[in-house]
């Protein structure tokens, strides 16, 4: 590659053919904080709850020259490419495993939102189903499941594998729904260093950087 990719357009023209769309609030922090994206090679970076989409793990191990991997139960996933990349684990017992300060940059997709919008869990649930019936799918019930537990535990295990001058990327529907309230954050310690919350075409992301 001749020039360095320095913006999130470059970066999905250069790749359309990864298909990255869909992960742009993600990449467009990562770029902010890595300035290009040449300078991400050599990073040690973790996905939270890759789920069935594998397409920016995939990416990253190809293209970035980092050290890529994911964490999360991978029954949608088995013949991806990417699955060897994903420890079939729930994060509390992977995160036991963990060194402190291991990863440059967590990143996650709907992981801390206190309401769940993954559909293979809300067609299961009534207030779902009403809310479809009822036109209201916009404004969902704030009692649609999560698919994780305690997610406040979990990010802080998050953050103590997290190195100095590392970030911590969580991307969300609705930031009124983030788990990460003011009040856990300020538990923090070490106190981060910069927690800010970006909007990208109507999706937030809150950007939670180490000393």
């Amino acid at each position: 590659m001749s020039e360095q990719i320095s913006t999130t357009v470059e970066l999905l023209q250069h790749f359309n053919r990864y298909r990255l769309k869909q992960f742009e609030v993600i990449l467009n922090e990562l770029l902010n904080w890595s300035k290009t994206f040449e300078h991400l090679k050599g990073k040690h970076i973790l996905e939270l709850g890759p789920g069935n989409r594998l397409g920016l793990l995939h990416f990253l191990s190809q293209e970035s020259g980092a050290k890529v991997e994911g964490v999360g139960k991978t029954i949608y996933i088995k013949k991806s490419a990417a699955a060897a990349l994903v420890t079939d684990s729930d994060f509390q017992p992977f995160f036991k495993t963990v060194k402190a300060k291991s990863y440059d940059v967590i990143y996650s997709r709907y992981v801390f939102e206190t309401n769940s919008y993954h559909p293979l869990l809300l067609l299961k649930h009534p207030d779902y189903l009403k809310a479809i019936a009822q036109n209201t799918i916009s404004n969902p019930y704030a009692n649609f499941p999560s698919s994780l537990g305690d997610k406040q535990t979990v990010f802080k295990l998050a953050y103590r594998a997290l190195k100095p001058g590392g970030i911590i990327i969580s991307h969300l529907v609705k930031r009124k729904n983030s788990a990460l309230t003011a009040d856990f954050l300020s538990t923090l310690k070490p106190k981060p260093k910069e927690v800010r919350s970006e909007k990208l075409k109507g999706f937030s992301a809150m950007v939670i950087v180490v000393k």
